[in-house]
């Protein structure tokens, strides 16, 4: 039950900072979208609470990769991979080593963690471009999944609801009448 939560709550993310402040941010700067990537990832790493510098930088360091295979691939798909991926290996390790609530308030990772953490990252963002291109996948730009990206901002908060058992808070609210 609780990977099925962690995979959730990671696509939940991914469509909020990637889906939606990844394209607000872009139509500010239309012309690149990498203020947008730039922008929702900070504001990914600061929404992550209390941290130390380490790991405010692998945070923040997702968020760039996340934020580089939506432009790449042109959806959110590769970007809620790895999030999810991410999740489940941070949790797998935390069964085996400690608790699941020691992993979601951690506060400081070391800087030999950051440097794992980003190669594994790469590896992951690299691959998924390569096999993306491979596949010959189709791409569009974010601005074109606008739509997609409002509905599921609105619906998202409320499946999860009935999905989880967790009934949305204020700020999935707020969120949903963003959009």
């Amino acid at each position: 039950m609780q990977q099925r939560a962690e995979a959730f709550s990671a696509f939940i993310e991914e469509v909020f900072f990637r889906g939606y402040l990844l394209q607000a941010f872009q139509t500010l700067v239309p012309r690149t979208p990498w203020f947008g990537v730039v922008c929702s990832a900070l504001l990914f790493a600061l929404f992550h609470g209390t941290q130390n510098l380490p790991l405010f930088l692998d945070r923040f360091a997702f968020g760039l990769l996340a934020g580089a295979l939506v432009v790449r691939t042109g959806g959110l798909e590769a970007a809620i991979g790895a999030h999810v991926v991410n999740n489940l290996m941070a949790f797998g390790y935390a069964g085996l080593y400690s608790t699941i609530a020691e992993v979601k308030a951690t506060q400081t990772i070391g800087w030999i963690d950051l440097v794992w953490d980003l190669a594994g990252f790469g590896l992951y963002t690299v691959a998924a471009i390569v096999l993306g291109r491979r596949l010959t996948l189709e791409t569009t730009t974010p601005g074109r999944n606008a739509f997609l990206t409002a509905v599921y901002c609105v619906l998202v908060p409320f499946v999860n609801w009935i999905a989880v058992g967790r009934r949305p808070g204020a700020n999935n609210v707020v969120a949903a009448a963003l959009c």
